[in-house]
């Protein structure tokens, strides 16, 4: 499965969003037996979106799908999908744009975590344990 993100995150020139769409579904697909996939992408504009697909409307499937959501939710495909970007900036000679990256996802990450601190209240006020 990483070998599928591996091939995803080969950072090409620019294609048409359909031309990505037919060689993640025939190549992909076809050739690996996948059965649930989510794609992230990002438009031209900078907004990101996103694309699921199941190879079969059925329970196994849907399950599949699950898992991968879960995987998502909880993070465990993030050092993974890290590294083969690192990987890949490296092979192409950028290992500083590496670093850009690892940057900007940690700035990111400390803003939501102090915006996270601000929304909570504590269980147990300090007033009510007095």
């Amino acid at each position: 499965m990483f070998n599928f993100l591996k091939n995803i995150l080969t950072f090409q020139p620019k294609k048409v969003e359909e031309e990505i769409k037919e060689q993640i579904s025939d190549e992909s697909t076809e050739e690996r037996d996948i059965r649930a996939s989510i794609t992230f992408f990002i438009s031209k504009d900078g907004s990101p979106y996103v694309e699921a697909n199941l190879k079969k409307v059925e329970k196994e499937n849907v399950f599949l799908m699950s898992e991968l959501l879960t995987g998502i939710a909880q993070n465990k495909f993030t050092t993974t999908t890290v590294e083969l970007i690192r990987d890949f900036l490296i092979e192409k000679g950028r290992p500083d744009l590496f670093l850009v990256l690892a940057e900007q996802i940690t700035a990111l990450a400390y803003e939501q975590k102090e915006d996270k601190k601000e929304e909570e209240e504590p269980y147990i006020k300090p007033s009510d344990a007095i």
